[in-house]
């Protein structure tokens, strides 16, 4: 995805993500984007709000609610989509040891860039969920990390689940 411009800077690139939530599906239940600009990634954001939308054929709408007129060469597909997957995430927390996808990392850097980006305080738990992310995206066997007392796999869900609910209380969904 190209470059375009918004009302008020360029914006380099455009990251389709998805986000899975429900493990029984195989999409994503809901979609957003990242913007790259000038090297520096950040949330789609509207009036201080995550834009999320429920249908990839919405990015237009999205895009236009956040101030920024772009036109893609071709449509956006779900075959575009970087996908967010914390269904899977929830569920190697709890049955799993190893993240060879680098899921957990990926999700933790989202979560981190999506909320402190329109000015919530990440919890004390989040610095936990950094550090295990740090570590799966260094080697991705995380079962022996689950023995240490401070990434116990509750505290882990529980944050994950911390930063989900928390997004949702600050998007504006479509």
């Amino acid at each position: 995805m190209s470059t375009t411009a918004t009302n008020s800077a360029t914006v380099d690139t455009f990251y389709l993500m998805g986000l899975r939530i429900n493990g029984k599906r195989d999409t994503p239940d809901f979609f957003t984007f990242l913007l790259e600009q000038n090297g520096v990634l950040r949330p789609l954001v509207a009036d201080g709000q995550i834009v999320l939308f429920r249908n990839c054929d919405q990015y237009e709408d999205a895009l236009a609610l956040a101030g920024i007129d772009v036109a893609f060469k071709q449509p956006l597909t779900e075959r575009n989509v970087y996908l967010l997957d914390v269904a899977a995430v929830l569920y190697m927390l709890v049955h799993e040891s190893a993240d060879e996808e680098k899921k957990i990392p990926n999700l933790i850097d989202y979560f981190a860039r999506a909320l402190t980006a329109i000015g919530i305080p990440l919890p004390p738990v989040f610095n936990i969920l950094s550090e295990l992310g740090t570590l799966t995206d260094e080697d991705p066997f995380f079962g022996t990390l689950m023995n240490r007392e401070k990434f116990n796999r509750e505290r882990s869900i529980d944050g994950i689940r911390w930063c989900l609910g928390t997004l949702f209380s600050v998007s504006h969904i479509l």
